[in-house]
């Protein structure tokens, strides 16, 4: 989904209200997806993980969420939490970050779809 996109926290500090004012939003692709990552100690039961992965529309690395969830969702905005991988890719470090985010609206008030690049210069 086309989302207009806020980190909340920076090197896993919150930012502060005075900081989240001054960002310019990112506008990219949004997807939440579930991974089965094998067996847990119950039988017949496979272990999940949950990703968020954010490709923004002006450049082209995607930004990861690890251990995903959605925490808040009101009108158009929700706020997905993780933890982010700021370095060596199995050794970390890791910190916590979060992000607001917001469905981008095309000029009759319905969600844009990401089909197109023009759907990013709206």
């Amino acid at each position: 989904m086309l989302v207009d996109l806020v980190p909340l926290r920076s090197d896993g500090l919150k930012l502060s209200p005075t900081a989240l004012r001054t960002l310019t939003p990112t506008r990219g692709d949004l997807t939440i997806s579930t991974h089965h990552t094998g067996p847990t100690r119950a039988p017949g039961v496979a272990a999940a993980q949950v990703s968020a992965q954010f490709t923004p529309c002006d450049d082209p690395g995607p930004l990861v969420l690890m251990d995903a969830r959605i925490t808040r969702m009101h009108g158009d905005g929700f706020v997905v939490v993780g933890v982010e991988n700021l370095g060596h890719p199995t050794l970390g470090p890791f910190k916590p970050q979060a992000w607001w985010c917001r469905l981008a609206v095309g000029d009759a008030g319905q969600p844009q779809a990401v089909a197109s690049a023009d759907a990013c210069m709206a």
